[in-house]
C-alpha cells in the first residue's frame, strides 16, 4: 500500500462522521416530534380545562380545575424533561460511539502509513496516542 491509500482510508475514517451526524439529526428529529405531540396534547388539556373553570361558579369546583391544571402542568415540564435528557443521552452516545471508532481507524491507518516511510516515526506515533488518550480518558471522566 502506498501513502496515498493511507489517507484515503483515513479520508473514509472521517467521512464516518457523516453516519454520526445523521444518527443525531435522527435522534433530534425524534424528540422535536415528541415534544410537538406533547405540546399539542398540552394545550388542548389546558383550554379544555379553562373552559370547565369558567362555567362553574363554585369554589370548590374552581379551585379542582385549577389544581388540575397545575397538575397537567407539572406533568407537561416532566415529561419534556425527560425528552431533553433522552435525547443528550442519545446524541452522547453515538458521539462517543463515531469518535471511538474513527479515533481507531485512524490510528490503523496511521501507523500503517507510518511504516511505509524509511525513518523510524515509532516516536511520533506513541506520542500522537498518548495525546488522544489523554483526551479521551478526560472526556469520559467529565
Amino acid at each position: 500500500m502506498n501513502s496515498i491509500t493511507h489517507l484515503q482510508k483515513i479520508a473514509e475514517a472521517a467521512s464516518a462522521n457523516g453516519d454520526a451526524f445523521k444518527s443525531i439529526y435522527d435522534v433530534t428529529l425524534k424528540a422535536s416530534e415528541q415534544l410537538f405531540t406533547l405540546n399539542n396534547d398540552f394545550f388542548r388539556s389546558l383550554l379544555e380545562g379553562s373552559t370547565t373553570a369558567k362555567t362553574s361558579l363554585e369554589p370548590h369546583e374552581l379551585f379542582n380545575a385549577y389544581a388540575k391544571q397545575l397538575e397537567r402542568v407539572s406533568e407537561y415540564f416532566r415529561e419534556a424533561s425527560d425528552i431533553g435528557s433522552q435525547t443528550q443521552v442519545e446524541v452522547f452516545k453515538v458521539g462517543t460511539q463515531s469518535a471511538e471508532e474513527v479515533t481507531r481507524v485512524f490510528f490503523a491507518q496511521l501507523e500503517a502509513l507510518f511504516k511505509s516511510f524509511p525513518a523510524d516515526q515509532t516516536h511520533f506515533s506513541d506520542a500522537l496516542k498518548s495525546v488522544v488518550n489523554s483526551v479521551t480518558t478526560t472526556r469520559k471522566a467529565a
